[in-house]
């Protein structure tokens, strides 16, 4: 597992801390192409949005600092721990509807 301790509030999410199985960032960073650097600038992100999602999930759509658009999806721990389920570049779809959420274009 990999950890890392972000002490950040956005977006009224409060996330203390991310964690991920070695399994699920291999496939992120295989099948995906991101980083868990990437991972972790989008959860720290200013203009990050998230929604609850299904059975206890939540969406986090963000850019990265480098301006990529990525969907993470978390699920809560508690006590402000997450834990990375997967993580993938948005789809356009996905984009437009973060801009609009967001305030851009």
């Amino acid at each position: 597992m990999v950890y890392t301790d972000i002490q950040q509030w956005r977006c009224l999410v409060y996330i203390e801390s991310l964690e991920i199985d070695d399994h699920i960032l291999d496939k992120i960073e295989t099948k995906h192409g991101i980083t868990f650097e990437e991972v972790e600038e989008a959860c720290l992100s200013d203009r990050r949005h998230i929604r609850r999602s299904r059975e206890g999930l939540y969406k986090l759509f963000s850019q990265t600092a480098a301006g990529r658009y990525v969907l993470v999806v978390l699920v809560y721990l508690g006590s402000g721990n997450w834990k990375v389920v997967t993580a993938r570049e948005m789809t356009d779809m996905e984009r437009r509807l973060y801009s609009k959420a967001t305030g851009g274009e």
